[in-house]
């Protein structure tokens, strides 16, 4: 009789550890900045090294718009590189470093001069799209700043290079043409 006093004593005391156990769980405090966590955990940093890097993402685009407002013909784009080294690459048409050095002396900054502005990257990349929208070819397109390029995709790669093949832009080599699978439509 005693032991069968026992086992739902016991399993009673087994729920309440399991309880303060899980309370204690939910109790502990969130993660102070969730983004900061999983940015730590994707490119092996701490949170602190983390946060700092995210807290300068405001000023890296206050300092593109700037830029491109100020020199349209001659800035062809910024991206962040994380790895190896964190850093913002700057490009511009003509004398990269010289122009970067108009705007910033921070070293996070490093100038690479491209081939063509982001401009032009834009504009081909509209006119592209008018065209093709014209002749009712589906696609999606988007610029490439790292290598100055445009990439259009479509269905049927053939039809989309006889309807662009007669733009001069066509010629330059700046243009990728991607066959797709399929586009994601929206609901």
């Amino acid at each position: 009789m005693e032991e069968a006093t026992r086992a739902p004593a016991r399993f009673a005391c087994l729920i309440l550890a399991c309880g303060l156990f899980s309370m204690s769980v939910c109790a502990a405090p969130p993660e102070s900045n969730p983004v900061a966590h999983t940015y730590a955990q994707t490119y092996g940093v701490s949170v602190d090294e983390a946060e700092r890097r995210l807290a300068r993402q405001a000023d890296i685009g206050a300092l593109e718009q700037r830029m491109q407002a100020e020199r349209p013909d001659t800035f062809a784009g910024l991206y962040i590189e994380h790895r190896p080294a964190y850093r913002v690459v700057v490009r511009f048409t003509g004398d990269a470093q010289a122009q970067l050095a108009a705007y910033t002396g921070d070293p996070l900054y490093v100038a690479q001069t491209a081939p063509r502005s982001l401009q032009v990257l834009r504009g081909t990349q509209d006119l592209l799209g008018q065209r093709l929208h014209a002749a009712g070819i589906e696609f999606m397109s988007g610029t490439d700043v790292k290598t100055s390029q445009v990439d259009i995709y479509v269905l049927d790669v053939e039809k989309a290079m006889e309807c662009l093949a007669e733009l001069p832009v066509m010629k330059e080599g700046f243009v990728r043409v991607h066959k797709t699978g399929g586009f994601i439509e929206t609901t």
